[in-house]
């Protein structure tokens, strides 16, 4: 099994000790402190979990290659997200955000030809690096402030996975996947906060990110994934 970053350690750390003070949180009477109301920062760790993929490896000849959708299983991964950000007034917020994800290839399906043996385990997979224009809308609830909010902007996906080993007709080698490329992202965003100190919230989301497909040497890879969001705003 790959290694964890030490990116994706730091969120998992981070998701764990919001994931605690949250818990206190709810449990505890809301603070007479300030909500933020001016300029904000904020972090942020995810839990990801990414939608299946399709690609075409067109550098592969027929019938391997080209018009054939080869299915990508993707596993469970992690991020992390910063932002800085305004308050305009007590409902709308507008952020720059910073954010990175890993997500692990866990099996390749789904071509035909001479090979009968899919799935296969594959190894490596997709790290993500956005960045975001956010808006926010928030609601009044006594104790707590749920949220709306949508963003768009730009994410540069690096892809390095392989297959093991397998026997086509003659020849032996792997399924490859690897290449850089940049590329149009969105997302949607929902959740709820609460205040835990003067100017300090707390934050339990879900967002949607997602991107146009990416061009990776010979292939072509979509990006969408389900992420649950537990995180810290602080203003100043």
């Amino acid at each position: 099994m790959p290694r964890l970053s030490r990116p994706i350690l730091a969120a998992r750390a981070l998701l764990a000790g919001v994931a605690l003070a949250l818990a206190a949180a709810a449990l505890a009477p809301a603070p007479a402190g300030a909500e933020p109301s001016g300029f904000y920062a904020s972090a942020s760790g995810l839990y990801i979990v990414p939608r299946d993929h399709e690609s075409i490896p067109v550098a592969l000849p027929p019938p391997y290659g080209s018009n054939n959708w080869h299915d990508l299983g993707m596993e469970p991964g992690a991020g992390m997200l910063a932002a800085i950000g305004r308050a305009f007034g007590e409902r709308w917020r507008g952020e720059v955000e910073i954010g990175y994800r890993e997500a692990n290839v866990g099996t390749l399906d789904g071509w035909s030809g001479a090979y009968s043996g899919a799935p296969l385990k594959m190894a490596g997979g997709v790290r993500t690096l956005s960045a975001m224009l956010n808006g926010y809308y928030r609601f009044d609830v006594e104790g707590f402030a749920p949220y709306v909010g949508a963003g768009i902007g730009l994410a540069g996906h690096r892809f390095n996975a392989r297959s093991k080993p397998v026997t086509i007709g003659d020849v032996r080698g792997h399924f490859v996947f690897r290449g850089h490329d940049a590329v149009f992202a969105w997302q949607a965003m929902a959740g709820v906060t609460r205040l835990v100190a003067d100017n300090v919230e707390l934050r339990l989301g879900y967002r949607f990110f997602g991107t146009r497909t990416g061009q990776f040497g010979g292939d072509e890879l979509g990006y969408e994934t389900h992420n649950l969001e537990l995180g810290l705003s602080f203003g100043f």
